[in-house]
């Protein structure tokens, strides 16, 4: 006999940190909006954490590092990430800096919307490829006409 998953259980992973680290995460709202008004925080240890919460469905969650704002603070050491979560097991793993590439596994609707992310960043490198050798085709070209015409 199979039970259905009855709440989210997010297992986390993000190499590069140590000690005592606030997470904050909150649900996004069909309107897009995080609702800051129902926030939960946890504590990532040496870079492991875990989230549970019970769900009403599939939808967007937002996950933030906030370390302790210490004397040599880097303000690039507040991350962020979006993920599709439902009431699954799910794993999350990340490297400090790079939060919001994290690798989400465990449920298909973020699978596919990592496999979008990922199909729309291939042709969009691909079209700034193309765009810088069309610049440069004609900065060559324009260097040219100068060169005739002296």
């Amino acid at each position: 006999m199979s039970f259905a998953q009855d709440r989210l259980e997010l297992e986390g992973s993000v190499k590069g940190y140590e000690g005592k680290i606030k997470l904050i995460f909150n649900i996004v709202g069909y309107n897009h909006e995080v609702d800051m008004d129902n926030e939960d925080v946890t504590y990532m240890i040496d870079g492991k954490f875990r989230y549970e919460k019970k769900l009403e469905g599939p939808t967007l969650l937002s996950i933030r590092i906030r370390p302790e704002i210490t004397e040599n603070f880097d303000p690039q050491s507040f991350e962020s990430v979006f993920i599709w979560v439902d009431n699954k097991k799910m794993t999350l793993k990340a490297e400090k800096g790079n939060f919001e590439y994290s690798d989400v596994t465990g449920y298909s609707r973020q699978d596919d919307n990592e496999k979008s992310k990922n199909y729309v960043g291939g042709r969009l490198i691909a079209y700034h490829q193309n765009i810088d050798s069309l610049l440069k085709l004609k900065t060559q070209r324009l260097k040219k006409k100068q060169i005739n015409l002296n």
